[in-house]
């Protein structure tokens, strides 16, 4: 008994082809994209390296320019800090003189005191003879 297997019609075989032509050109289509992606993270790479760069140098002149700054910084308090102490200097010098003529002046007049107080004692003295009789 032999069984009959029907047979497929003849339009399947042409649907075989569409499939494989549609299946080649998915393929297409899928080479073409992976190529475009791989062309755009080329690009992508190679833009994020300039930015990176230019990142790079923007740090770079910041850095020079604070560097600058900060040294014209440090001469101004240099400048500062000299003034501050050449009028500490001159201000000591004068505040020794000034000692030096107050403690002159003050032995001055400590030896002015004693010898009026001895001028004082020698007229009582010779008052004190006058009255005396």
């Amino acid at each position: 008994m032999p069984t009959e297997l029907p047979m497929p019609p003849t339009t399947i075989w042409d649907q075989y082809a569409v499939a494989a032509i549609v299946f080649v050109v998915f393929i297409v289509i899928g080479i073409f994209a992976w190529q475009a992606f791989k062309d755009f993270r080329a690009w992508q790479s190679a833009e994020t390296d300039r930015q990176q760069t230019w990142y790079e140098t923007m740090e770079k002149k910041r850095d020079v320019s604070q560097a600058e700054r900060d040294l014209k910084w440090q001469q101004f308090y240099s400048n500062i800090q000299a003034n501050q102490d050449k009028r500490d200097r001159d201000n000591n010098e004068i505040l020794g003189r000034l000692i030096n003529r107050i403690d002159t002046l003050t032995e001055t007049l400590t030896v002015h005191d004693k010898r009026s107080a001895e001028r004082i004692e020698g007229l009582t003295e010779v008052v004190r003879k006058k009255r005396a009789p």
